[in-house]
């Protein structure tokens, strides 16, 4: 007898197909249990080990060893029934539970690929030594990448942006950790990613990414959490529930997340606001409009929002949604200003009524109260945002833009260096902490924010108004000649060609650029015409015009930190017209 028909005649092929279908059962089954169970991440590792090495000592056992009805015996009859019979049972086990698991639990089709952006690596390997690239970023920072919309109908990606976006807010919630704003993380929508230069790029160290299933009234959501330095898996996790659910769901992601990232003094992660699951499906469809705002998507969004409302009249996002819809009506020519005033205060006192712990409706509030005049009311709803959640966008937004209006740009830029670390992906908050910085005579942080405000928008044409200034101030005329002539035409433009022509000797093109400055939009010619008399040197001129400028009510920061005009500092007309118009060098906010 052969070797191969001995060995078909001790069944090691058949316990050989038996131990592989067996193995295969038992990684599936751990696989399934090991997230629920939070068992540590090195357990399907040693399972498969172990599975490994007893694959010999199987067929070992299979050659010397038969199973028989009278015992274990080391002579083996011929007819193997009773292991054929197991064989077959084991094959319809596992035949079973992959039908199972593929038809009813599985939501890891080929599409989900997409949400597993690099493989697990082991963490103690040299390969995953923290990078020299993170050195500086916060260990408690994290993004939250807009989660992948798994569901059958691409219709229902509002809900899975949504629900990145309110875990986004929920996790912002914590002083003690970074969040990247919805700009920057959602810039990644739909690309294809390496997390460790996701992570860079936003300034994090760890990356929140997930996915969404929700048919009918059911979701299934799958949320991992990424050492983005090590690229290694902190912790992940499925959820199935039903619609009702899903603020629980939130809550035990948030508090996963905490406890992965071991935040201390910190107590308890904080808890979802809870509202009717429609209305809050309602307002996740509002929200996906407003942020997405192709044409037609405002009043789309106005209606969801009215439609959440008329189902849950306490929900303060709702109403807060509903007063900035408002003000982009004005915008659009609906209505009035006169018309959207109480519209915009009466949704933020709801907004405030509803929710008296939501931060962004007593800012709505502030603002609304401020455009009545009433100073008094309007700081202590700012302060009360401030005191429950000082990290909120709005609320970094407000201070720094309060303190720039009342000539405390020193101040001020400390928020908006705040802005642009939690939004690090926003071209807008680029140009404006470079245009800051230039005000403030700080160009080498100036460049840096200029040039990456271009490389975020190159076609950014304030951008380049900016980045044409910063090299008149660093006496690089010809390359501020370069980029300013590349600009549309404009009141900036003729202003800037007017200093360039001069600096560069070129009387003529000064004055001809000059003569080309039009009545503004916003500002009367006198705003531009100033910083080129204040550059020249023609101070009477100068002076003159500043003081028609502030008679037209712009606010006197316009001239406090112009760069051009400081030619006309050293004059005690400067001090004195500045504090005539409420100028306080040692003003502060409340």
């Amino acid at each position: 007898m052969s070797f191969f028909d001995e060995l078909k005649r001790r069944s090691v092929f058949k316990v050989a197909i038996g131990y592989v279908i067996i193995a295969w059962l038992l990684m599936q089954i751990g696989d399934t249990l090991g997230p629920a169970l939070r068992l540590p991440e090195w357990i399907p590792s040693a399972l498969a080990f172990f599975l490994i090495l007893g694959f010999p000592l199987a067929m070992y056992l299979a050659w010397v060893y038969e199973l028989t009805p009278d015992g274990i015996k080391t002579e083996k009859p011929a007819s193997p029934l009773k292991l054929d019979r197991l064989i077959v049972w084991v094959a319809v086990l596992a035949l079973g539970y992959f039908a199972f698991d593929y038809f009813v639990l599985n939501i890891d089709d080929p599409a989900d690929d997409q949400i597993t952006t690099t493989a697990e690596s082991d963490p103690v390997s040299p390969a995953n030594e923290v990078s020299p690239g993170f050195d500086g970023i916060p260990e408690n920072s994290i993004a939250v990448l807009p989660f992948i919309n798994m569901s059958s109908d691409p219709e229902q990606e509002y809900f899975s942006d949504g629900l990145s976006e309110e875990l986004l807010n929920l996790l912002a919630r914590i002083p003690e950790l970074q969040v990247t704003s919805r700009s920057s993380a959602f810039a990644y929508k739909g690309k294809e990613i390496n997390i460790p230069e996701v992570a860079k790029a936003l300034g994090v160290a760890h990356i929140l990414e997930g996915s969404v299933r929700k048919s009918g009234n059911r979701i299934r959501v799958t949320a991992q959490l990424i050492d983005a330095s090590r690229d290694v898996h902190l912790w992940s996790d499925t959820y199935e529930h039903s619609l009702d659910d899903i603020f629980s769901i939130q809550d035990e992601i948030s508090a996963a997340v905490v406890s992965s990232l071991r935040i201390t003094l910190l107590g308890e992660a904080p808890k979802s606001r809870k509202i009717d699951p429609e209305a809050m499906d309602l307002n996740l469809q509002a929200r996906y409009f407003w942020n997405r705002r192709n044409d037609g998507d405002v009043e789309r969004a106005r209606e969801y929002y009215e439609k959440s409302l008329a189902i849950d009249s306490s929900n303060a996002p709702a109403w807060a949604g509903l007063a900035i819809l408002y003000n982009e009506q004005v915008r659009s020519g609906e209505i009035t200003p006169e018309q959207a005033r109480p519209l915009f205060k009466q949704a933020a006192l709801n907004a405030v009524d509803a929710d008296p712990n939501y931060p962004e409706g007593h800012i709505r509030l502030a603002w609304a109260y401020a455009s009545d005049g009433d100073i008094e009311s309007a700081t202590k709803h700012r302060n009360i945002a401030n005191q429950i959640d000082a990290n909120n966008h709005l609320v970094i937004f407000d201070r720094a833009v309060r303190l720039k209006n009342i000539g405390r740009l020193d101040l001020a830029i400390i928020h908006f260096e705040r802005m642009a670390e939690i939004d690090p992906l926003s071209a807008i908050s680029q140009n404006n902490l470079g245009s800051f910085y230039t005000d403030l005579g700080r160009l080498e942080e100036a460049e840096v924010a200029l040039n990456r405000n271009l490389e975020l928008s190159p076609n950014n044409k304030n951008g380049k108004l900016n980045l044409a200034r910063l090299r008149i101030l660093q006496g690089r005329f010809e390359a501020a000649l370069t980029i300013t002539l590349a600009i549309d035409s404009g009141n900036s433009k003729q202003e800037l060609l007017a200093i360039i022509y001069h600096a560069l000797g070129q009387v003529l093109e000064s004055q001809a650029a000059f003569d080309l400055i039009k009545e503004g939009v916003f500002y009367p010619p006198q705003a531009w015409q100033l910083s080129v008399h204040a550059y020249r040197g023609e101070l009477e001129t100068a002076f003159i015009l500043m003081q028609q400028g502030l008679d037209a009510q712009i606010n006197f920061t316009t001239f406090l930190y112009d760069p051009f005009l400081r030619n006309m500092h050293a004059d005690p007309r400067w001090e004195s017209m500045l504090r005539n118009a409420g100028w306080d060098p040692e003003a502060t906010i409340d």
